[in-house]
């Protein structure tokens, strides 16, 4: 995997980012049909903005300049989300923790289980070998 699909996976899958990377209109599909089609071209130039950047603090800046607070409070809390995984927490105490659907947990345990997921590897060198968050 590549920087870039670890962006894709950290950003497009934080509820309505993928619309907001692609600079899309969100459009209200039929419930059949919820899926929402990434586009590719913009996400990679977009990937490529932020690979540019050279610091923890310039990426931070970038997202508050793209997201809005409830967003970036999205992504943080997909984040620590992945770090109570990789520390073992129950699912359903993250749940009432996080205030989360068991979805939404699973579909992070699938990335803490997967060796080659660069979410998984990213979680666990920023929390150190202890496997605790750093303070």
């Amino acid at each position: 995997m590549t920087f870039f699909r670890f962006l894709q996976i950290m950003f497009c899958n934080c509820m309505g980012l993928c619309c907001l990377l692609s600079f899309k209109t969100c459009e209200t599909r039929s419930m059949k049909s919820r899926k929402k089609e990434i586009d590719e071209e913009n996400l990679m130039e977009l990937s490529e903005a932020l690979s540019e950047l050279r610091s923890p603090k310039d990426v931070r800046r970038f997202l508050g300049e793209i997201c809005t607070d409830s967003e970036c409070r999205d992504i943080a809390r997909r984040w620590q989300l992945m770090k109570y995984l990789a520390e073992g927490v129950p699912q359903r105490k993250i749940a009432r923790t996080l205030n989360l659907s068991l979805c939404k947990i699973t579909r992070g345990s699938k990335y803490i289980k997967d060796e080659t997921s660069l979410f998984r590897n990213a979680v666990l060198k920023a929390m150190g070998k202890n496997g605790k968050a750093k303070t």
